[in-house]
């Protein structure tokens, strides 16, 4: 089961990496992938790349909390706003705005 685990967030770490891909079909198939993880695993899967020593995790971890709701990635994309890297603080507001967009009163503070 743990292997099956490791193998699923690998492909959840693919699938979250791609979605700042410009090709349209290419963030559909990952959005495909990433909701085979469930909802509790991705969730921890973008948690973690949220807090990697690696920017282009972070920037993909920004990116796809604005797609989907969990009612702690306001809470999660808040520190990225302050990150080091300027890719990543525009991910994350972008991703805050959806949220706000999308009525979340959190985002529309953190904003």
């Amino acid at each position: 089961v743990a292997v099956v685990a490791g193998a699923a967030m690998g492909v959840g770490v693919f699938g979250v990496g791609v979605l700042a891909d410009v090709a349209l079909p290419v963030r559909r198939r990952a959005l495909l992938y990433l909701q085979w993880l469930g909802r509790e695993n991705l969730h921890n899967l973008l948690r973690s790349m949220s807090a990697s020593t690696k920017p282009w995790k972070r920037e993909a971890a920004a990116r796809g909390m604005g797609l989907f709701r969990h009612g702690a990635y306001v809470d999660m994309l808040e520190p990225l706003l302050g990150d080091e890297e300027a890719r990543v603080r525009h991910a994350a507001m972008a991703s805050l705005v959806a949220h706000a967009r999308r009525g979340e009163e959190g985002a529309r503070r953190a904003l």
